[in-house]
């Protein structure tokens, strides 16, 4: 999937303006450890997150696509067994060790799609039954947008990761933008 999503980056990059790519899917296969560090992207990140991932994600956002992961299973229940006498669910602590996502609770598998989608400044939609709705909250959401560059100060040009924050003071407006 690492490889579609750079794919898909490179095929789009040379088109002009803020683009959406919204992803159906059951799952995004990061390991739980790259996600819970991915809209974080420091130095230090490019080891943690590998380097097919953190390609990917670069490629999205040099390309300028913002990912719209849409959960395909819909409104999700919690498991049988995590829900026996005495099954304690799966903690993220435990999930970075490398526990397989098939043992996690379903709602770690949303943890991927809201990592991609922060990285790039896109929305994740899961626990709804709606695609359809989805779907057409993520158009939407491409409807207004603003572009804002970012220009570090020459003795800053290490080609490392600047982290950016954009804020307003109008309420009821809600930001989403790429971490940097």
């Amino acid at each position: 999937m690492v490889a579609a999503l750079e794919a898909i980056a490179n095929h789009l990059g040379h088109l002009p303006g803020r683009k959406s790519l919204v992803w159906i899917t059951s799952s995004i296969p990061l390991r739980i450890d790259q996600v819970l560090r991915l809209g974080r992207s420091t130095a230090a990140d490019r080891n943690l997150l590998g380097e097919e991932t953190f390609h990917a994600v670069k490629a999205l956002n040099d390309a300028n696509i913002a990912v719209y992961p849409v959960d395909a299973r819909g409104l999700v229940g919690v498991p049988p067994a995590l829900t026996a006498a005495g099954a304690q669910p799966i903690t993220r602590a435990q999930a970075a060790q490398g526990l397989p996502m098939s043992s996690m609770p379903v709602t770690l598998n949303h943890d991927p799609m809201i990592a991609l989608a922060k990285a790039t400044g896109g929305l994740p939609f899961y626990n709804s039954n709606d695609i359809k709705g989805a779907i057409r909250k993520a158009l939407d959401d491409s409807e207004v947008t603003y572009t804002l560059s970012f220009y570090p100060d020459a003795n800053d040009l290490d080609s490392s990761f600047h982290e950016i924050k954009v804020q307003v003071d109008r309420k009821g407006v809600e930001i989403r933008s790429r971490a940097g």
